[in-house]
């Protein structure tokens, strides 16, 4: 076999073998990706409170899990609508502080008059693994652990509720 033949050859299976690695690394992307009708990724995090909670605990229940930051003014307002969702017992709650100290979450909760389970986020892992692109983001997640809903911005109380009342339905 000449030079350039087995050159063309070579550079056919080398590109082959990008395109394959390149398709087994997407593949493991969006495989894990958070996706409405897919399973929640499990996680466990530290809460503000001091203990740790992994999202496989909230099975047997509806559960909204709201990315949101101190900084974020659509953050704020939505909070409240959470805070009175879980006195209501109609769903469960994990807020996720994103980027900032679990001192700085503690003493804006307090002044803003909210008591929420808070994980904290500093590192962004969690933001990363749920590919959160802005904040607010809130996921939906049903009894079952499967995301039924992903909402991008801020969300009123009634909003909330007729999304879990959809869900609760088997919609949504």
């Amino acid at each position: 076999m000449n030079t350039q033949g087995s050159r063309k050859i070579g550079l056919g299976v080398l590109a082959a073998a990008v395109l394959l690695a390149g398709l087994v690394l997407w593949y493991q992307a969006t495989a894990a990706a958070p996706v409405v009708g897919r399973r929640a990724p499990d996680f466990t995090v530290d809460l503000l409170a001091g203990d740790t909670v992994s999202l496989n605990q909230f099975r047997g229940r509806p559960v909204i899990l709201n990315f949101w930051a101190t900084w974020c003014p659509p953050c704020v307002e939505e909070l409240p609508a959470f805070q009175r969702v879980v006195q209501e017992g109609r769903a469960e709650v994990l807020a996720v502080n994103v980027g900032e100290t679990g001192e700085e979450a503690a003493d804006f909760l307090r002044r803003l008059g909210v008591d929420l389970p808070v994980a904290l986020d500093g590192s962004g892992d969690l933001l990363t693994r749920y590919r959160v692109l802005g904040l607010p983001q809130t996921f939906f997640i049903d009894a079952g652990g499967v995301i039924r809903h992903v909402e991008r911005g801020a969300l009123s109380y009634d909003e909330v509720v007729a999304i879990l009342e959809q869900i609760r339905q088997g919609g949504a």
